[in-house]
């Protein structure tokens, strides 16, 4: 039951988060011309991998992590990665050439989405204590910024560039008020030690192939758009983000199944049988879900488009795709969390640097032969052979 209610709570903050994020979308779409989305979709695309690879899923650390003292150095060393991979965006902006993502821009979003993720990072602490009403209320707090921003800013400011500062400034200050001063975790960040890098070398040797992992995980989705921009249109290129803003926002179900259970997951990790029944359940609801979700989409999908002036003879048959492709991909996650909880980066390695791979082959076949059917094709078969691996690889330890 505990391990219910845990789920259940998890779901009422990503539902708001839902609500702001599509809301949000909806104003920038409906009030603005049609490339400055497409560019700022672009902008996502090349920046989200930089900040996957410089974030190495440090709240699932975070969240099954016993010693406090540790969790400061992660959470420290977390902070330092913003500014340590910004060299890596200068140089992909400089061979990357394209009219659509200018370098300002691409900086802004970049420490725009670096520091949402250290944020993410840092609510590892109430994973790690189970209190999931102060993960909603960081998660709504900060996402309520982009309604502001795109509801706000943009129309009076018309400039993108401005309204990405201030929405990074009140994503900063929702951090400083809320998370630190109001819940009074204080001595989790100490600034004064930034400069201060002792022994945290080992967080480098340990935690690196995480952030390659995070990269690899965001590359099956970045690396398609890249090629749809170059060899398709920006038209296409903006559907495809429409597609992802819906995937991302069902999406939330899935990850708060997993997100409100990491402690409790790795309470149940040593106990096999209860663990072999706790991921029966979950992919059970995940295969609940999926029929209702394709159900759904199948008889009022053109209407959830339509809002979003989405107007395209296949985007049913795309959505459909992605909504398979995530539950695969969300699916394999259930299985392979265990790796997270036994640190055993090595593994999970592995697993997302296949799936990395057969997004990357497969994009540059499906793209020029399927035109707009493409990234759904590469989305849904990139993560089958990852789900198919996944099971591989458990089948070979099953004492796992």
């Amino acid at each position: 039951m505990k391990y219910r209610n845990l789920v259940l709570r998890g779901y009422i903050g990503d539902f708001f988060v839902l609500v702001f994020q599509a809301v949000s979308i909806f104003l920038f779409v409906n009030n603005n011309p049609n490339y400055l989305y497409a560019s700022w979709v672009l902008v996502l695309t090349l920046v989200n991998p930089i900040v996957g690879f410089s974030s190495m899923s440090m709240d699932s650390i975070i969240a099954t992590e016993k010693e406090t003292q540790k969790v400061k150095s992660i959470l420290l060393f977390r902070l330092r990665n913003i500014f340590v991979f910004l060299p890596i965006l200068i140089v992909i902006n400089l061979l990357y050439d394209s009219n659509a993502s200018p370098w300002f821009l691409l900086l802004i979003a970049y420490f725009l989405k670096s520091f949402e993720g250290f944020a993410i990072s840092f609510r590892g602490l109430y994973y790690r204590d189970k209190t999931i009403s102060k993960v909603n209320m960081s998660k709504v707090l900060g996402k309520f910024g982009y309604v502001l921003g795109f509801g706000f800013f943009l129309q009076e400011l018309e400039s993108l560039t401005i309204t990405l500062i201030l929405i990074l400034s009140w994503n900063i200050l929702v951090f400083l008020i809320y998370d630190i001063y109001i819940l009074k975790n204080r001595e989790f960040i100490q600034i004064s030690n930034f400069f201060k890098f002792n022994n945290q070398s080992f967080l480098l040797k340990k935690y690196s192939l995480l952030g390659i992992n995070t990269f690899l995980q965001l590359i099956v989705i970045s690396f398609p758009q890249i090629l749809i921009e170059k060899f398709l249109s920006l038209e296409i290129l903006s559907f495809i983000g429409i597609v992802m803003l819906f995937n991302s926002a069902f999406d939330t179900v899935y990850l708060s199944s997993i997100n409100s259970l990491r402690k409790s997951y790795s309470e149940l990790v040593n106990d096999q049988n209860r663990l072999n029944s706790f991921v029966k359940k979950i992919i059970f609801l995940f295969s609940m879900y999926l029929v209702l979700l394709i159900i759904v989409f199948t008889f009022i999908g053109n209407i959830l488009f339509n809002i979003y002036n989405q107007y395209f003879s296949f985007q049913i048959e795309v959505m459909s795709l992605v909504l398979m492709g995530s539950y695969l991909f969300y699916t394999a996650n259930v299985i392979n969390f265990q790796y997270f909880v036994k640190r055993e980066v090595v593994q999970i390695f592995q697993l997302f640097f296949i799936r990395a791979l057969c997004a990357v082959i497969f994009s540059y076949y499906l793209i020029v032969e399927f035109s707009e059917y493409s990234f759904g094709l590469v989305y849904l078969s990139s993560n089958l052979v990852y789900l198919l691996y996944s099971i591989y690889r458990k089948s070979l330890k099953p004492t796992l």
